[in-house]
């Protein structure tokens, strides 16, 4: 699928109750990377719809249905599922489905609020229509797609949507030159700790990192994950005790050994509680594969890939007596000098942003942080980035270290303290004329801020009650009077539609950081001597 080689080469079925949020995101990362992407504002006035609809569907190499609670409820939605179903099962094109808040099985079995919304169709249309949206609906529960709940990470699954879209279509590889890198393990050990920091850590130097966490939802295609494998320039396999048992990671392994020698790929092992010259140790997860049938030329390729593995040079978790955060260090120094990416004050941007997670973490702005990295600005993330509680003292050498901080002010934004600690400094820095803050209001009244009303007058009341000083509290109301006063954007502004604001914020930081080093010289030259005076 080369670029722009039809009239839609994307085109994604959608209910209304993710226009202005996850869908709304999705269509901006792909037009950013180069795709055309079908809207319904791009219809005609007066062209008849469903032939219209059709049309644009048939063209397009790649649909991509967001089936949410809302998604079944929609005739409009099940009519363009039907036709690209047809397509798919043609094999005329690639369907990509993500769950957004909408368990699958659900839809495979069309049970729980899948049933409820098809039962209220029955009212309008006949058994023979319902029987093909419920047929089309079981196709879709069976091709491999993402789940994603309200409360995951938003731009992380937009993020490998439009990954796989660029493996699709050719142009993986011609993605920007940092470094790429794939990192495989088993979720079970060390998904939720280790990998988690690495991948943070990895993804705060610029490395483009693949986890092939949300990759499937049940079965794994195997060609998808060989070509990602193949188009990375390292890959780090994480060795943990249990990493045998899994066939998915065994696979992932054979490929990246294959790649090691012709393909002049970088591996490095992780062995984590795993001692690479003991014999054995995977004999028992081995036994298991064989009870499930896995042919023998197969198992012998995974036994050559851990052998292999076991004589590369690696890093062991023992060798820093456990300290998980001393090895993510020194596999990260190691990533960056062997993809030729350490970055040291190069000439990218630097912006700190200001949030409350709760609120807006996995969805808004993880989105903004990933659309400021596309344009190289390097976007310090403070909850991603900073354990709580380890605010002090390097916290406010970040903050004063960067061109432009951005503070998304939501609801729940004054509970919390750290983000009125970092508005209280990053409001100093601006009236020393050291930065620049762009406030993004989300949903909340500018006036309120400013005068610490309304909800944030409940806010102050609690940490009132959390015995927090008068003192403290003044500063903070004062840096939220400042930021209130600051020219910023406003989600009403553009209807609520989140991804057009995160569009707007971007184009914002990238004229300010030009003009804010227009004025000061060059970005190495920040922040200047005269805003250092406290450090």
């Amino acid at each position: 699928m080369a670029a722009h080689d039809g009239p839609y080469q994307v085109y994604i079925s959608f209910a209304g109750d993710t226009r202005n949020n996850f869908t709304g995101f999705l269509q901006s990362a792909l037009k950013r990377e180069g795709f055309d992407v079908f809207e319904d504002k791009n219809l005609l006035v007066g062209e008849p719809i469903l032939p219209s609809l059709f049309r644009i569907i048939r063209s397009s190499k790649l649909s991509i249905l967001v089936i949410s609670k809302g998604y079944v409820d929609s005739k409009w939605c099940l009519v363009e599922m039907i036709e690209i179903v047809e397509r798919y099962q043609s094999k005329c094109q690639i369907v990509q489905p993500v769950f957004f808040d909408v368990d699958p099985r659900d839809v495979l079995h069309q049970t729980g609020i899948v049933a409820e919304s098809l039962q209220k169709h029955k009212r309008e249309f006949d058994e023979k229509t319902l029987k093909k949206w419920k047929n089309a609906l079981t196709v879709v529960a069976g091709i491999r797609g993402y789940e994603l709940s309200v409360n995951q990470d938003q731009a992380k699954v937009v993020d490998l949507v439009v990954q796989e879209a660029l493996i699709e279509s050719g142009r993986f590889r011609s993605l920007d030159s940092r470094g790429k890198v794939f990192i495989s393990y088993r979720g079970k050990d060390t998904g939720k700790t280790f990998i988690g920091f690495l991948h943070s850590a990895l993804e705060r130097e610029g490395i483009d990192v693949y986890k092939d966490e949300n990759l499937s939802i049940g079965e794994m295609i195997q060609p998808i994950i060989s070509r990602i494998i193949q188009s990375t320039k390292i890959s780090i396999p994480v060795i943990s005790k249990g990493y045998a048992d899994s066939q998915w990671c065994l696979v992932e392994l054979a490929e990246m050994v294959e790649c090691y020698e012709p393909k002049r790929q970088i591996i490095l092992p992780v062995f984590f509680d795993v001692d690479p010259n003991e014999t054995g140790i995977f004999d028992a997860s081995f036994e298991k594969h064989k009870e499930h049938k896995i042919d023998e030329q197969t198992l012998k390729r995974w036994k050559n890939a851990l052998t292999v593995v076991a004589h590369l040079p690696g890093y062991k978790l023992k060798d820093v007596e456990g300290d998980q955060a001393e090895l993510v260090d020194l596999i990260v120094e190691k990533v960056l000098i062997e993809s030729s990416s350490f970055r040291s004050n190069d000439g990218c941007a630097k912006v700190f942003t200001n949030y409350q997670r709760e609120d807006t973490g996995n969805n808004f702005s993880g989105v903004l942080r990933s659309a400021l990295g596309k344009r190289r600005i390097d976007a310090f993330i403070n909850s991603e980035n900073l354990g709580r509680g380890k605010l002090f003292p390097n916290h406010f050498g970040i903050i004063r270290s960067t061109i432009i901080s951005i503070s998304i002010i939501s609801k729940r934004y004054a509970d919390n303290k750290w983000c009125l600690i970092e508005l209280a400094e990053m409001v100093e820095r601006y009236e020393a004329n050291c930065q620049i803050i762009v406030p993004v209001f989300l949903d909340v009244d500018p006036e309120d801020v400013k005068h610490q009303t309304g909800i944030f007058k409940a806010s102050f009341e609690k940490h009132k009650n959390d015995e927090i000083d008068e003192r403290t509290l003044k500063i903070w109301k004062h840096a939220l009077t400042v930021v209130a006063g600051i020219s910023g954007f406003q989600l009403k502004d553009v209807n609520g539609n989140q991804a057009k604001l995160v569009d707007l914020i971007v184009g914002s930081a990238l004229i300010k950081s030009s003009s804010f080093v227009g004025k000061h010289g060059s970005k190495q030259q920040i922040p200047s001597p005269e805003c250092n005076a406290g450090w």
